[in-house]
């Protein structure tokens, strides 16, 4: 028969894939001598092997580089199954490898990175400053390359620290000088020279500190140059751009000039301007009443003495004497012409006992007697309310609580004084504004008012729904007819803003809607 006796089964064939156990291995080696390296230089061939490898393992491999495919994993071109990378190495850098057995479709673990790495030619270009100053210390560098050796040199330069490719260097001559730079690694050598100029720091001389009078104009000054800029500070800002600046300090202040030139090297110098204030305490005695015995003395308690005194009454001396009641001034100046006014006021001594009387209350409207004793001749202020002011005993009648002072003066015109306080009780109310009034010509509730007794200042306005102000007042008998710009306003909801203060110093402060129907 041709057809397959199956009276005992079927047989299957089964293949399972089985990579190595272990990871493999790469190796790197020089194309050329087959010697292993990780270090190499561009244009060099490097090959790579792997172990362990069989090649009937029936094994594939894929690679993955992070410089070679955008870092995705490829096939050698030596084969799938092959254990070998030949890789063009065409720029300097770091390359990282590793590969991946695959066996009937089971995939093995990656290998361990091997990692090497490609140098060019030294970098030998240097940055830093082409100007520099006389004297000064500056830093050079390059781009560091590992496996490379730098030399530095120049010319009218004094090397101050070196590492590797950065290098400290000053320059104690003015003048145009060079740096060099060899550089060695084992692939290529290569040098270079750069240009410094040396400028020399330009002359700052703010001259000698100095001692003026408060507010004195002063000269301050730095020699010129050519090319110099200037700048002048007080220590805060910056006060003047030329070589010359006028201060008028009030306190002893410092001041500092920074000279610049062309290149950056700048110069500074300091210069402080003392400044001598005077001050002084002064001490007086009351003179007697119709009675030119008092007297006044001025002591300086600072500034460089000898001193000089000058009343405004003409006395020279320290203590001014036979002095009636008044103002005096004294102006003193010490022995650098520095000077300084002090005023003192002489009162009299005064036998007399005012009284104005008790404190009273009254409410708003009502009136009280005040009643003065204790002198010959009375004097009332202010008038505010008072029957009279040169009388004894005067009717109050204030509208608000009045402290009044009483003056009185005795047979030979000496004053003493008293006060008084009226207390005004004020009933003012509730200060409002309707929610609604109707301007229809009917002659009811027509105009729009702030209700309320006492008011002694308001400011109300009334303004549309878009915030525009329609109405504005400031005397409660002034209120809105609901017109805006000569138009009579369309039914609608404003709102008011109330401010003001009553009579007794209650402050008002109110906002709301009123509706204006018609």
């Amino acid at each position: 028969s041709t057809v397959p006796d199956n009276s005992l089964g079927s047989l299957i064939r089964l293949t399972i894939g089985a990579p190595h156990s272990n990871a493999e291995t790469i190796t790197s080696y020089d194309f050329n001598t087959f010697a292993p390296r990780d270090t190499f230089c561009v244009g060099d061939i490097v090959a790579l092997f792997f172990s362990p490898y069989n090649y009937s393992d029936h094994s594939t491999y894929m690679w993955q580089c992070n410089g070679i495919n955008g870092g995705n994993p490829f096939v050698s071109p030596s084969g799938a199954n092959s254990n070998s990378l030949y890789v063009n190495l065409n720029g300097a850098g770091v390359l990282i490898f590793r590969v991946q057995e695959t066996n009937y479709g089971c995939t093995g673990s990656w290998s361990p990175f091997d990692t090497i790495v490609v140098l060019g030619p030294p970098n030998v270009t240097i940055t830093g400053p082409h100007f520099v100053c006389q004297g000064d210390t500056d830093t050079y560098t390059t781009l560091f390359n590992n496996n490379t050796y730098y030399s530095w040199g120049s010319t009218g330069g004094n090397i101050v620290d070196t590492s590797n490719n950065v290098i400290d260097m000053s320059f104690p001559n003015t003048g145009n000088f060079q740096i060099t730079l060899n550089a060695i690694n084992q692939c290529a050598s290569l040098s270079s020279v750069y240009n410094v100029t040396v400028n020399p720091y330009p002359a700052a001389n703010a001259g000698n500190d100095t001692v003026i009078c408060s507010n004195t104009p002063v000269p301050l000054s730095t020699p010129t140059g050519s090319g110099y800029v200037y700048s002048w500070s007080d220590g805060t800002s910056t006060i003047s751009t030329s070589n010359a600046v006028v201060v008028s300090p009030t306190v002893t202040t410092t001041y500092v000039v920074s000279v610049s030139i062309v290149g950056g090297c700048t110069s500074h110098d300091t210069v402080t301007v003392i400044v001598n204030s005077i001050d002084d305490t002064t001490s007086t005695t009351q003179a007697g009443c119709n009675v030119n015995d008092a007297t006044a003395t001025v002591t300086p308690t600072s500034g460089v003495p000898p001193y000089t005194y000058l009343w405004s009454n003409g006395q020279t001396t320290q203590t001014a004497v036979a002095l009636a009641p008044g103002t005096y001034t004294c102006t003193v100046t010490d022995a650098l012409g520095c000077s300084y006014s002090s005023t003192v006021v002489i009162t009299s001594i005064s036998s007399l006992n005012p009284d104005a009387g008790p404190t009273a209350t009254i409410t708003a409207g009502q009136s009280t007697q005040l009643n003065g004793s204790g002198g010959v001749n009375y004097s009332w202020s202010p008038s505010t309310g008072l029957s009279c002011t040169n009388c004894q005993n005067p009717l109050a009648s204030p509208s608000v609580t009045t402290t009044y002072t009483l003056t009185v003066t005795d047979s030979t015109g000496c004053p003493a004084t008293d006060t008084v306080t009226v207390f005004v009780d004020i009933d003012c109310g509730t200060v409002f504004v309707p929610n609604a009034f109707s301007p229809n010509g009917d002659n009811q509730n027509d105009v729009l008012f702030v209700r309320g007794a006492c008011i002694q200042y308001m400011d109300f306005s009334v303004y549309n729904r878009w915030g525009e102000r329609v109405f504005h007042s400031t005397d409660p008998a002034v209120g809105w007819d609901g017109t805006w710009r000569g138009v009579p306003c369309e039914d609608a909801v404003f709102m008011y803003v109330l401010k003001g203060t009553l009579l007794d110093g209650t402050q008002i402060d109110q906002k709301g809607n009123v509706s204006l129907i018609k």
